[in-house]
């Protein structure tokens, strides 16, 4: 519907992302960082995302290097999902 004003729609389904919050949150539901990097740390990479790595997946999606992309959604998950 909007390929008349030249505009992609694409989405990004992110895993668990490294962060300050993330283990705060984690910490006061009474979970330590180790056991929470073991529950989701991504399966095949073995750790958390970082912050920058979903930026550059955005920097990507809306940049003339992926013309042809539109519609889809990418998981940045460290392969979590794929086990």
């Amino acid at each position: 519907d909007l390929v008349e004003f030249n505009m992609r729609v694409n989405s990004i389904s992110r895993g668990g992302i490294d962060s300050p919050t993330l283990y705060r949150t984690a910490e006061e539901g009474g979970v330590t960082k180790e056991e929470f990097d073991k529950e989701h740390a991504g399966k095949c990479i073995k750790r958390l995302g970082h912050p920058q790595e979903i930026a550059n997946m955005m920097i990507f999606l809306v940049s003339d290097l992926c013309q042809f992309i539109t519609g889809t959604n990418i998981v940045i998950d460290g392969g979590y999902t794929t086990v």
